[in-house]
């Protein structure tokens, strides 16, 4: 089966690399192996409630910013 999430990688200072869902936004692991990641990769499913929190969150922020006089 296609996994259609992508995920984007990001190297730490202790030369670790992060891999990051890109639709949910997930550190979804962290190493040093391409494998490592990769494997973490294949077999993240994302979480339903992270996504729901996050809209949420993002629904506040926007609207609490725009009525001060």
């Amino acid at each position: 089966m296609t996994n259609l999430v992508s995920f984007a990688r990001r190297r730490n200072p202790d030369s670790s690399v992060d891999s990051i869902c890109a639709t949910c936004y997930q550190t979804i692991a962290s190493s040093e192996s391409d494998l490592t990641l990769s494997n973490a990769e294949e077999s993240h499913r994302c979480d339903p409630n992270a996504e729901l929190d996050r809209t949420e969150a993002l629904s506040h922020q926007h609207h609490g910013s725009g009525g001060v006089r």
